[in-house]
């Protein structure tokens, strides 16, 4: 709440809606996200900023059965050639990515996405990725088509955590659906 106090919003609860994502105040975008003890939140005046996507999580490998449940293939194909971080960290950012662009893109679109919708290319040296959107789910849980194709986010880590956020403008949404993939 003290974010939104710099946006000059005072005394809101935020509350959640039912399908648990957060309410925001009018004309305000945001997302939030927690692990152990850590807790951040990321919010903008909506206009320029259409969309926000935060997610935040322990810096562990994930085992290979997970890795398969959240990575596509050639998300791990990519994953088992990046330097530096054993390949079930890269598999945990590449989880992180994908979770900060579901938070930007459903409040935005409406529409669902399974881990296996998205494929994430991440680009370490800039610490930045791309989030292509392959196909979405409608509310009902039939086929929808997309409105938004892809976003860039950022991500980062420590000893503790990996951190990825995603920011949605105005613009990228206005112009087709986000960045060119």
């Amino acid at each position: 709440l003290h974010r939104l106090a710099r946006l000059g919003i005072h005394d809101v609860p935020l509350r959640a809606a039912p399908d648990r994502s957060p309410l925001w105040p009018p004309g305000i975008v945001g997302s939030l996200s927690h692990c152990g003890d850590y807790c951040g939140v990321a919010v903008a005046r909506q206009g320029p900023i259409a969309g926000l996507g935060l997610d935040v999580e322990r810096a562990r490998p994930l085992q290979d059965r997970v890795a398969s449940m959240i990575c596509t293939e050639a998300e791990r194909a990519r994953l088992a050639a990046l330097p530096d971080l054993p390949p079930g960290l890269w598999a945990m950012m590449v989880f992180c990515a994908k979770e900060s662009t579901y938070k930007c893109y459903y409040p935005v679109a409406r529409t669902f996405l399974d881990f296996h919708d998205v494929e994430i290319d991440l680009e370490p040296a800039a610490r930045t990725f791309t989030a292509r959107v392959l196909k979405a789910r409608a509310p009902d849980g039939g086929p929808a088509d997309p409105p938004i194709r892809a976003l860039r986010g950022r991500f980062a880590w420590n000893d503790a955590c990996v951190l990825a956020g995603v920011t949605l403008t105005a613009a990228e949404l206005g112009a087709g659906g986000g960045p060119a993939a």
